[in-house]
């Protein structure tokens, strides 16, 4: 009795597998632990490792889009891939060392690979945002993702073909965002909208964005519909004001000698505060 028992649980696992569908095996494939590393020669391991290991995800629920167009996980899919970390590099190797140090000098990106992503993308976005199944939490997600995500990626020159980031792209985001927002089904999760605008004027150097171009998009900002958007900008602006007003600035020095600022006009100068007590 003992071994008939043994045999018929035997034959129901051996079902439950053969009933998983194909949909469910390549669903299955698509997600995997990630190994956690730590260590500065560890650390580069680990940012090569992710590049692959992301790179090689991505490929798969590609396939798994493609092959399963009625199935609603690839929506799922979509969002989650926006977040991964995924640079293009043409060498994972250096692309790694850069990215354990914190820096983004120019590494270049497989132009193939990265060209046929984008193609890829642009469609499937397309589909994503008009599809019925897709909620309004979900588009959020996305152009979160896409914000955040896309603007770290593309610290790396080459990965935005070495030209300023483009800011009327990143605006018509924005807007994309807030006219979701607006329709009240859902208002997004974690991060308010000023949270990738921030993020952008942080990495301006690295984004290949002067001065002059900062100020001109913050001036947009400041006219933007949204009032969050306008309050946020007003703010920025007034340190671009502050830019352009000489400091005024009048004391004795250590020695008792009269200091103007005025008399440094054109000229570096350090200025260094200290308590004496």
């Amino acid at each position: 009795m003992h071994g008939f028992t043994v045999s018929i649980i035997s034959i129901v696992l051996a079902l439950s597998g053969y009933l998983e569908s194909d949909a469910d095996r390549a669903w299955k494939a698509i997600s995997a632990p990630s190994v956690g590393l730590s260590g500065e020669a560890d650390r580069v391991a680990s940012y090569r490792q992710r590049e692959e290991s992301n790179r090689q995800m991505r490929e798969r629920g590609l396939d798994f889009w493609r092959r399963f167009p009625d199935d609603v996980r690839r929506y799922e899919w979509l969002v989650s891939t926006n977040a991964a970390q995924v640079g293009y590099w043409q060498d994972a190797e250096a692309g790694a060392r850069l990215q354990a140090q914190d820096r983004y000098l120019p590494v270049p990106v497989d132009e193939a690979a990265f060209s046929a992503w984008r193609m890829a993308y642009a469609s499937m976005r397309a589909e994503f945002m008009a599809a019925p199944a897709v909620t309004d939490a979900q588009r959020l997600s996305l152009i979160m993702n896409e914000l955040r995500w896309g603007m770290h990626r593309s610290r790396n020159a080459p990965y935005r073909f070495n030209k300023p980031f483009d800011l009327d792209d990143f605006l018509a985001k924005i807007d994309e965002y807030l006219a979701i927002q607006a329709r009240g089904e859902s208002q997004g999760g974690g991060f308010g909208i000023t949270y990738p605008i921030s993020s952008m004027y942080n990495y301006t150097g690295s984004l290949g964005l002067d001065v002059e171009a900062m100020q001109r998009f913050t001036e947009r900002l400041m006219v933007h519909p949204n009032e969050e958007v306008q309050a946020w900008a007003a703010r920025k602006n007034s340190i671009f004001a502050w830019r352009k007003t000489p400091m005024e600035l009048s004391m004795s020095d250590v020695y008792g000698r009269p200091f103007d600022m005025k008399d440094y006009r054109g000229k570096i100068v350090l200025i260094n505060f200290w308590p004496s007590g």
